[in-house]
């Protein structure tokens, strides 16, 4: 014999709606730093990254790039720098952030975008512990490797 359970058997408690929302983790997009002197090209990938939900800031030379770095409290979750740039080369703005006073800047990862990277420059890329893709790239394969390096950031602190 089969007994029929009640409607109201069935009902799980609810759960105060607030109390689900702050149990999730309280996570910011990353944000990434794109240094490309191509207009164009940046403004693309740039586009491109802002759809996937990364905030993206945009330099046009190595020159604005380490400005921009210089000028923000908190590190880069990724950089994304073309090799060839105005005014500095991206070996040169990763060089200048592994040398950075603060420790945080150091293990910022950095992703070098290069058309025929000299056997030299990939060999320093490797000593500074960037990643260098060859242009012109594949969108999904630069989208996929921003993925693995630069994911959304736990906060620590939660508003009350």
């Amino acid at each position: 014999m089969v007994t029929l359970k009640s409607s109201s058997e069935w009902e799980q408690p609810e759960e105060d709606e607030d109390s689900v929302v702050n149990s999730l983790p309280d996570v910011r997009p990353a944000r990434l730093l794109l240094a490309e002197d191509d207009d164009e090209l940046r403004r693309s990938i740039a586009g491109q990254l802002r759809r996937k939900g990364y905030e993206v800031d945009e330099a046009f030379s190595g020159f604005e790039a380490i400005a921009l770095i210089a000028r923000h409290e908190d590190p880069y979750d990724l950089i994304i720098s073309d090799l060839q740039l105005h005014g500095m080369t991206g070996l040169e703005i990763v060089d200048e952030l592994r040398s950075s006073p603060r420790p945080e800047d150091t293990r910022v990862p950095v992703i070098l975008l290069s058309q025929n990277a000299s056997p030299e420059a990939e060999q320093m890329a490797q000593r500074l512990h960037a990643v260098l893709l060859e242009k012109p790239c594949d969108p999904e394969q630069l989208s996929q490797r921003a993925e693995t390096l630069a994911r959304p950031v736990q906060l620590d602190h939660r508003p009350n």
